[in-house]
């Protein structure tokens, strides 16, 4: 039964990750695909959307307060935190 258990939660942490990724603003969203999913630094990013270090770094921060904002409200955060 853990092994169902953790590929229900698996299931349902990418269910909500994808829900509150397409949430975000367009270039809120591209900035953690580019960070979390494509490996991008900051400098990289500020290249591709013409913007420097520390405008990246805010818009990042921003959608990472969004996207923990999203996970508490829809229950992922329950799913890691519960006994």
């Amino acid at each position: 039964t853990e092994i169902l258990e953790k590929a229900d939660k698996k299931e349902q942490t990418s269910n909500l990750l994808e829900g509150a990724l397409g949430s975000l603003k367009e270039k809120h969203r591209k900035v953690i695909i580019g960070r979390f999913y494509e490996g991008k630094s900051l400098r990289e990013l500020g290249k591709e959307f013409n913007l420097t270090y520390e405008a990246i770094r805010i818009i990042e921060e921003e959608a990472l307060r969004k996207l923990y904002s999203l996970a508490k409200r829809n229950g992922l955060y329950d799913l890691y935190t519960e006994n």
